[in-house]
């Protein structure tokens, strides 16, 4: 008998894609690249240190090294939940942008767990935090909204003070 290999269940590649199909449901029709998911992702889990509600998961001290190794988990969400039909791939001149598909509202709207609702809230919170989108490139402002997001962090050692 083969030994079967256990996925964490934190962290994995459904948690993480689920997350992510909750951020692009909230942010239908806006189409985001991976690193503006990973960032977002960050986001998502550390909304009690951005004045948000309460984080999904515990604060622990470093988590912003979460960012240094999210692109492959999201990279390998965002596949299974393409796989599922939940999330499409947009080309852009500068690669790929994935945004919610016509399944994804539907899909999330029928999770009632209470990790589900926290999820929905949080992701509606920080995709009302996203600068509005428009013709010039939002992905500067993104960019800015969560680096200063991240200098808030407490646990990264960085910031702490609001502007």
């Amino acid at each position: 008998m083969v030994p079967m290999s256990i996925t964490p269940p934190l962290n994995s590649p459904l948690e993480i894609g689920l997350r992510v199909v909750f951020v692009l449901s909230s942010a239908f029709p806006r189409a985001f690249d991976l690193d503006a998911l990973i960032q977002l992702d960050h986001a998502l889990l550390h909304t009690g240190q951005n004045d948000g509600p309460d984080s999904i998961h515990p604060e622990l001290p470093g988590s912003i090294g979460e960012l240094a190794v999210k692109r492959d988990l999201i990279r390998s969400g965002i596949d299974a939940m393409m796989r599922a039909g939940l999330i499409v791939a947009r080309p852009t001149n500068a690669g790929f942008a994935f945004l919610a598909s016509e399944n994804a509202a539907p899909f999330v709207s029928v999770l009632g767990s209470t990790y589900a609702e926290n999820l929905r809230a949080r992701a509606n919170w920080v995709v009302d935090q996203l600068p509005e989108p428009s013709e010039a490139s939002e992905e500067p402002q993104l960019r800015a909204l969560i680096s200063r997001w991240i200098s808030r962090n407490p646990a990264t050692g960085a910031g702490g003070t609001d502007d």
